[in-house]
């Protein structure tokens, strides 16, 4: 129960930035290293969508702090990205931020 107060404390933020293919790169930062320490693995989930509070979509799962959107953009689209940690035991979820905690990131395509 250790790993879930760790979880709940934990500060999620990212980043963003256009790739030479004109895709979006979202990197997440997030000290993960109490509850690795522990023997437990952390997948992020990263959302998408097109308004900044609502309409959120699950895009992708990874354990990997980088992530390449290659969703179809809209051009003067405003894409707003957030993620999720969720922790592992043994293959099974044992516990997960709140998608709401979690920080943010704009990426405009031009």
């Amino acid at each position: 129960e250790k790993v879930k107060s760790e979880t709940s404390k934990m500060k999620i933020k990212l980043s963003s930035k256009r790739t030479s293919k004109g895709r979006v790169k979202i990197t997440v930062k997030a000290d993960i290293r109490n509850i690795t320490a522990e023997g437990f693995s952390v997948k992020y989930r990263i959302y998408r969508s097109t308004k900044k509070n609502s309409g959120y979509k699950l895009i992708k799962a990874t354990s990997s702090k980088t992530f390449t959107d290659s969703k179809k953009t809209k051009k003067d689209a405003k894409y707003y990205y957030k993620a999720k940690a969720a922790v592992y035991s043994k293959g099974k979820a044992v516990c997960s931020t709140e998608l709401k905690q979690s920080g943010y990131t704009l990426y405009k395509v031009k």
